[in-house]
């Protein structure tokens, strides 16, 4: 087999096994789906907030539970994680290891993913309109 915590310069001592990916992939994927539940119901619930806000708060705890810094939630992990990023995006001004270029080809391969998301940033600051309350399901 392949050694991957050799290859991506992972510390054995810490790095995640399958169990913890999935529970976090799990953690997520309830929380995505309460979200676009909350979106689909929101004029249907106690709390009447403008459908616009539950993609936001889901993108905004996403990113906040990216950038924590607690040490909770797989710390060490996650500041892997941020460091990658950072030699990806300064690739230019050091040396590029492989699992830097393993990175920038996955960030490759989520261009539409990443495109969306900046049409989400612009349409969250040019085009929405909070006046509007109405869900997507029509009330019966």
């Amino acid at each position: 087999g392949v050694n991957h915590v050799l290859i991506f310069e992972i510390n054995p001592r810490n790095n995640l096994s399958h169990q913890h990916l999935f529970e976090i992939a799990g953690f997520l994927g309830v929380l995505w789906c309460t979200s676009i539940l909350a979106c689909l119901y929101s004029s249907w619930g106690f709390i009447v907030l403008p459908m616009q806000v539950y993609p936001l708060v889901l993108y905004g705890f996403m990113l906040l539970f990216l950038i924590n810094p607690l040490k909770t939630c797989y710390y060490k992990s996650r500041f892997w994680l941020l460091k990658l990023l950072f030699r990806v995006f300064t690739a230019p001004f050091h040396r590029v290891e492989f699992a830097d270029f393993w990175l920038a080809d996955q960030l490759n391969s989520l261009v539409i993913v990443l495109m969306d998301l900046e049409y989400l940033i612009c349409f969250y600051i040019f085009d929405l309109q909070w006046g509007n309350k109405k869900g997507l399901l029509p009330s019966f």
